[in-house]
């Protein structure tokens, strides 16, 4: 994943394609089709221990408009309809704290193609650095990139628990249509 250059108000993104508000921008060409809904529905299945806070990261997901984020156990599976992102933990080596895999086709995630792995292995087990890991990644399965304030989770190198305004304006762009 490459990072667009910072633009500084809203409107396009740097490479002509992507929204952008301040610093905050989507990935270019990645994005949920709205299907029959009037957001896009999006369930994060939770695989991962009980030492990552996927459910906790989600709430604020879920307050962002233009898009429905909710949470769900493995187990119970995925909606009729809807789009999944699986979450999964585990020793994944020393390079990268987590990482969010997928493949668009037409500028659009393609269903069953999102996953998101947070890694045991480097993050260290605290609630704080954990839930900030998960709300990084969340983000990106939202289509949001990466960001340099230093109040969002999506900011690098060092990133806080919570997104941003800005990250929550860059998903009402993204996504603009009235919510459900």
């Amino acid at each position: 994943m490459q990072d667009e250059a910072p633009a500084a108000a809203a409107g396009i993104g740097a490479l002509g394609c992507a929204p952008t508000v301040g610093t905050a921008s989507a990935l270019c060409g990645a994005e949920w089709s709205y299907g029959a809904y009037n957001d896009p529905q999006v369930y994060f299945l939770d695989h991962t221990s009980d030492s990552w806070p996927v459910t906790d990261a989600r709430i604020d997901w879920y307050q962002a408009p233009g898009i429905d984020a909710y949470y769900r156990w493995h187990t119970a599976g995925c909606p009729s309809g809807r789009h999944c992102v699986h979450v999964y933990s585990g020793r994944y080596g020393t390079g990268w704290y987590g990482e969010t895999a997928y493949t668009t086709s037409g500028g659009y995630f393609v269903d069953g193609s999102v996953v998101v792995r947070l890694n045991d292995q480097v993050t260290p087990n605290t609630y704080a650095a954990r839930r900030s890991v998960a709300c990084h990644e969340m983000g990106h399965a939202l289509g949001l990139d990466h960001n340099s304030p230093t109040n969002s989770c999506l900011s690098v190198p060092q990133f806080p628990q919570h997104p941003s305004s800005q990250d929550f304006s860059v998903l009402n762009l993204l996504y603009p249509k009235s919510g459900t």
